[in-house]
């Protein structure tokens, strides 16, 4: 039988090293509400979200950088490959938010992962305008 993504996920998700997971670097703010830290399954997801992300920028800058004009075929196939990753990246770093979301009841709540894994919730007028996509959702 053929594997399907989701399988393909599972395995990648059971294989990452825990030294590989990912590390939010942004400290607490004024206003931050301290929810609770992420599971180390969530960990791994948004680890796996991120490595995804990282993927597509990658292809992107690859497919900016080649010398491929006249060749539609080679570039049809490198826009299709960057939007599988890029569409794959949505939809884990979705399920991560959405998970967070309901585990904690933040529905309707601006939320973010800070330093150490931990997960907060602010009003959106109590932070700057700088937002990091990825790590800020609501």
């Amino acid at each position: 039988m053929e594997k399907t993504w989701l399988d393909i996920v599972m395995e990648d998700l059971a294989n990452i090293d825990t030294n590989d997971l990912y590390k939010p670097e942004d400290g607490e703010e004024k206003g931050d509400h301290f929810v609770g830290n992420l599971s180390d399954k969530e960990m791994r997801i948004l680890t796996l979200s991120r490595n995804l992300q990282k993927k597509a920028e990658e292809a992107k800058e690859a497919a900016q950088m080649s010398d491929l004009a006249g060749d539609d075929e080679a570039q049809e196939k490198m826009k299709m490959e960057i939007r599988r990753i890029c569409e794959k990246s949505n939809i884990l770093n979705g399920i991560f938010w959405c998970s967070i979301k309901e585990k904690h009841n933040l529905w309707g709540k601006s939320i973010a992962i800070r330093k150490g894994g931990k997960i907060v919730w602010f009003e959106k007028s109590e932070h700057s305008g700088a937002v990091i996509i990825g790590f800020i959702h609501g």
